[in-house]
C-alpha cells in the first residue's frame, strides 16, 4: 500500500494574521503521559490504564463510563471517530471483541440508570466467560458534580462479582478521583490502585490528551499510543525552525484575526461530527480566560463565526459507487464547495484518512493554535497545552 500523504491545510485568511505570535513553541503536556509510559511501563498512569483495560479484554463485553457532560462528549467523539459505525450494535466478532461502550452523565434518572444496567448485561452472541459481565469507568474531572458521584456510587454497587480477587472491575481517572473513592467509603483513597491521574488532567482548556480520555479509549480497545504519537508529531512540527509556516501557526493567525465568538466544525465525514461540541466548548473556555486581556476585547461587538472544515481523502472501507462517481469523491467535492462558498473566516483540513495518528495530529494543531493565541495576548488563564 502506498504511504499516505500528509495532512493538508489551507484557509481563507486575509491580511497579516492579527496578533498571533511567531515565537517557537515549547511543547510538553500533550505527550507527557506517553513519555512517562515509555520510561516506566509498569507504574506510570498509562501503564496502569493498559493493565486494567487489557486484563479484562476477554472477560467482559460491555463498559459503562460515568462522568460530566464535557468529559463524556470527548469520549463519545473519540469512539465515534475511531470505532466502526454502530459499534454497540455489531456482533462481538465484527468489532474485534472490543466491548460495547455506554455513558451515564450528570442526571439523576432512575429509569435511565436501570435501563442502562439491563442493556449492559444483555448479549447472547458472546462467550460464557464474558456474558453479563461489564466494567465501570469513572471520570473525575474538575467539573465533577455530586450527581456524577452519586451515579457512580450506585453503579458501583451493581457491579457483577467476576470472582477474580486480584483484579478490580472498575477504575477512576481524573484529578478529583479521591472524591469518588470517598463516596465508596474505601480506605487509602489518596493512593488507591483503582484511581489513576496525571498532572496534565487538571486543566481549564479541555485538553484531550489526559487520563480521563485515555482510560475509556483503552477500555474500548483503541490505539492510544498512536493517537498521542500524532500529537507529538504536531508538536515537533511547531517546534521546528520554520514552525511559523506550520498549520498550527496558520490556524492561530486565522483565529487571532477573526475575533470570532463561536467556532463551528464543518465535517465532511460523519465520523468526525462529534468533535464539534468539543471545538466550540474549548473556544468558550478560552475566550472566558482571554477576554479581559485581549487588545480588542471579546465583548467588542464581533459576531463572526469561525469555521473549521475537515474531511478525509480516503475511506476506511471500499467506497460505494453513486452514478459515475464513488461516495468518497462526491464527499470531497462537496467539502471543497462548502469551504469555497464560506463567507466566514474558515480553515480547511484534509486528512489522508481517519486513524488514531492523524486524528491526534489534527486535534493537537487546534490545541497549539489556541495556546499560541493565549501567549500572544498575554493571558494567564490558559496553560501550556502543547
Amino acid at each position: 500500500m502506498a504511504k499516505p500523504g500528509p495532512i493538508l491545510y489551507r484557509d481563507n485568511a486575509k491580511g497579516d494574521g492579527g496578533n498571533a505570535t511567531q515565537q517557537r513553541v515549547q511543547v510538553a503536556s500533550s505527550e507527557a503521559i506517553l513519555r512517562r509510559y515509555e520510561a516506566d511501563r509498569v507504574t506510570s498512569p498509562l501503564a496502569r490504564i493498559f493493565e486494567f483495560a487489557n486484563g479484562w479484554h476477554d472477560h467482559v463485553d460491555a463498559a459503562l463510563v460515568v462522568g460530566d457532560a464535557a468529559s463524556l462528549d470527548v469520549c463519545r467523539a473519540l469512539l465515534g471517530t475511531l470505532c466502526q459505525p454502530l459499534h454497540n450494535e455489531a456482533t462481538r466478532a465484527s468489532r474485534g471483541s472490543k466491548p460495547r461502550m455506554y455513558f451515564l452523565g450528570d442526571r439523576l434518572d432512575s429509569e435511565l440508570a436501570r435501563g442502562m444496567l439491563d442493556r449492559l448485561a444483555c448479549r447472547e452472541d458472546v462467550p460464557p466467560a464474558a456474558r453479563e459481565n461489564w466494567l465501570l469507568v469513572g471520570l473525575a474531572s474538575d467539573e465533577l458534580s455530586p450527581v456524577v458521584i452519586e451515579n457512580f456510587r450506585w453503579c458501583y454497587r451493581q457491579l457483577p462479582n467476576l470472582g477474580q480477587a486480584n483484579r478490580s472491575t472498575w477504575m477512576i481517572a481524573g484529578p478529583r478521583g479521591h472524591e469518588m473513592l470517598d463516596a465508596l467509603q474505601l480506605a487509602n483513597t489518596s493512593s488507591h490502585p483503582s484511581w489513576v491521574h496525571d498532572s496534565v488532567d487538571a486543566s481549564v482548556d479541555c485538553n484531550v490528551f489526559c487520563t480521563m480520555t485515555l482510560l475509556p479509549a483503552a477500555v474500548a480497545g483503541l490505539d492510544c499510543v498512536q493517537w498521542m504519537e500524532g500529537a507529538a508529531a504536531a508538536n515537533r512540527m511547531a517546534g521546528e525552525a520554520d514552525g511559523k509556516n506550520q498549520p498550527a501557526f496558520a490556524l492561530a493567525s486565522l483565529q487571532a484575526s477573526s475575533h470570532a465568538r463561536r467556532r463551528r466544525l464543518v465535517a465532511g465525514d460523519a465520523a468526525l461530527i462529534g468533535w464539534g461540541d468539543w471545538l466550540d466548548r474549548r473556544w468558550q473556555v478560552i475566550q472566558a480566560a482571554n477576554g479581559s486581556n485581549h487588545p480588542d476585547g471579546f465583548d467588542s461587538g464581533h459576531d463572526e463565526e469561525l469555521e473549521h472544515h475537515v474531511v478525509a481523502r480516503r475511506s476506511r472501507t471500499d467506497s460505494i459507487e453513486f452514478e459515475t462517481r464513488n461516495w468518497t469523491q462526491l464527499k470531497l467535492q462537496q467539502s471543497e464547495e462548502r469551504f469555497e462558498a464560506s463567507k466566514s473566516p474558515a480553515s480547511f483540513i484534509s486528512l489522508p484518512f481517519i486513524d488514531p495518528f492523524f486524528l491526534g495530529q489534527w486535534l493537537q494543531w487546534i490545541q497549539l493554535a489556541d495556546h499560541l493565541n493565549s501567549v500572544a495576548i498575554g493571558s494567564p488563564g490558559i496553560s501550556d497545552i502543547g
